[in-house]
């Protein structure tokens, strides 16, 4: 089972929701604050995420944003690479 959540480094993270499961939450956080939440029916994929970014998350970023993201396949895609820094930001992972 994949677990979503947090826990402290070195420490094994468990949680209530398997990570392969249908329906996502993607969400963003500025400064401890919710910046943006989209509920999806169904698997996120570098399409999806894309989207996502582009309608949902960036209309919502301060410029030249520091963005952090997980270790997902589709967030290391060069095309998603490109989006966020051609948009002037910078990615950390």
């Amino acid at each position: 089972m994949t677990c979503l959540g947090y826990a402290p480094q070195g420490q094994r993270c468990c949680g209530k929701h398997n990570g392969r499961a249908r329906g996502r939450t993607n969400s963003a956080l500025l400064n401890q604050k919710l910046l943006t939440v989209t509920l999806l029916n169904g698997s996120v994929d570098a399409d999806v995420f894309k989207a996502w970014a582009t309608q949902e998350f960036l209309p919502h970023l301060p410029k030249n944003s520091i963005i952090v993201m997980d270790n997902a396949a589709f967030h290391k895609r060069q095309g998603i690479q490109d989006f966020f820094t051609s948009a002037g930001h910078t990615l950390d992972y």
